[in-house]
């Protein structure tokens, strides 16, 4: 099995090949922030708000990462919570970590034990039943937290979902990609990263959905980029 130093290799290469690295690193260490903060960028995020429903699919590798993450969330009482998960896992770990958890404030979800998952697996066979996709198979697919996850946002039953911290990229993006799909005359899927550093919120795009993309991709894709900064920026 390739592990992540053979999967980057190719991209290092390409990397060393076409990047002046040296006069990148300058410009990083030289960096003087202007603008848009980490402080700032987070403070307007809460501000904006609008009593969003989020989901956080919780797999035992990252429970300990989840379980915080959403604890500091319902601290700050920014959004609404649905924690897709074994819910007596989750108390555990919560008693364990010692954390403040108002379990009032979240909807912890079983996907086989959801009232919605029959309706989800129903809907997810209409969809994709021209693909050779079975009720069997739509039920089966509906356990997994990614698709059921992803049919909450597309039932609008939530308003989005935080999902990768325990599985690869494919898995996260392909049921958006089979139901969801692109917006109207849009081609190209893509991601935004925004990173909040120590002095400087920085933008990284398409880091893992188009690993050779096209000078024409990488255009338009950049476009789209900076619209979407200038929609959390301004």
């Amino acid at each position: 099995m390739p592990t992540i130093h053979t999967r980057l290799k190719p991209q290092s290469i390409l990397f060393e090949k076409y990047v002046e690295i040296e006069a990148l690193s300058q410009r990083v260490i030289t960096f003087q922030p202007e603008g848009m903060t980490p402080k700032m960028f987070q403070y307007n995020m809460v501000k904006e708000r609008n009593s969003t429903e989020n989901i956080l699919s919780c797999q035992k590798e990252m429970m300990t990462e989840i379980i915080t993450a959403a604890s500091r969330l319902l601290d700050m009482d920014v959004v609404d919570i649905s924690i897709i998960g074994d819910k007596k896992q989750i108390e555990s770990k919560v008693a364990e970590l010692g954390l403040t958890f108002d379990f009032s404030k979240v909807d912890i979800i079983n996907p086989i034990e959801s009232e919605m998952y029959e309706d989800y697996a129903n809907t997810y066979y209409e969809l994709r039943k021209d693909k050779n996709v079975s009720i069997t198979m739509a039920r089966d697919l509906m356990e997994d937290v990614s698709y059921f996850g992803t049919m909450m946002v597309y039932k609008g039953h939530a308003d989005g979902m935080v999902s990768g911290a325990a599985h690869t990229t494919q898995h996260t993006i392909l049921p958006a990609l089979q139901f969801i799909k692109t917006k109207t005359n849009s081609s190209v899927v893509s991601s935004v990263f925004f990173m909040c550093l120590e002095d400087r919120v920085s933008v990284f795009g398409d880091c893992a959905i188009n690993p050779n993309p096209t000078a024409e991709t990488i255009g338009r894709n950049c476009y789209f980029f900076c619209r979407i900064k200038f929609s959390f920026w301004y």
